[in-house]
């Protein structure tokens, strides 16, 4: 389930079909109706055509593996897509990044979601919550801590990050209770 050049979907993530920027009821139906790793890879060739017409020569990866057909509770799957969402358009429109990877792991009590970019990195400190209360790392780590799990950003602009010169990871898990098989 690598690469974004055959997936789907309208230019832009926030255009796709099931993936909004704005959060309602039709958006949670779509997320809830898809399984998550479908959603990721609209998502991903989304933004890599984005990139595309951006003028970037961005590559876009998703790496689903196991967790390609299953099934997640809903506030978990719309929970991890939007946090894919920012960080994958973040490092589209703010870090020039030549290349993202998108990693979705599930497991029985658990999913983990993790984004990695080689774009020019950033001080995650030094980031405010704007006073409209954004959706940016703060509404990425509030979405998280609300179903009780966690989120880290790990930046740098030199350095080692995911065998990368600079770049950015965004890494989340989020408890998804016992599942049935």
């Amino acid at each position: 389930a690598e690469g974004a050049e055959g997936a789907e979907g309208a230019e832009g993530a926030e255009g796709a079909e099931g993936i909004e920027s704005t959060e309602s009821t039709e958006s949670t139906a779509a997320v809830t109706a898809t399984p998550l790793a479908a959603s990721l890879r609209r998502l991903t060739g989304d933004a890599a055509r984005r990139a595309r017409a951006l003028g970037a020569s961005t590559t876009i990866d998703l790496d689903a593996g196991e967790a390609e057909a299953t099934a997640l509770p809903a506030p978990v799957a719309e929970a991890l897509l939007r946090v894919a969402q920012e960080a994958v358009t973040n490092a589209v429109d703010h870090a020039g990044a030549s290349r993202i990877r998108v990693t979705l792991g599930v497991w029985d009590t658990e999913a983990t979601l993790d984004v990695f970019d080689d774009g020019c990195g950033f001080d995650p400190a030094s980031v405010q919550r704007t006073e409209l209360g954004g959706y940016g790392i703060a509404g990425m780590r509030d979405r998280v801590t609300a179903l009780g799990g966690e989120f880290t950003v790990d930046s740098t602009v030199s350095g080692t990050v995911a065998g990368t010169v600079a770049g950015t990871v965004v890494a989340v898990r989020v408890p998804t209770g016992v599942m049935q098989p």
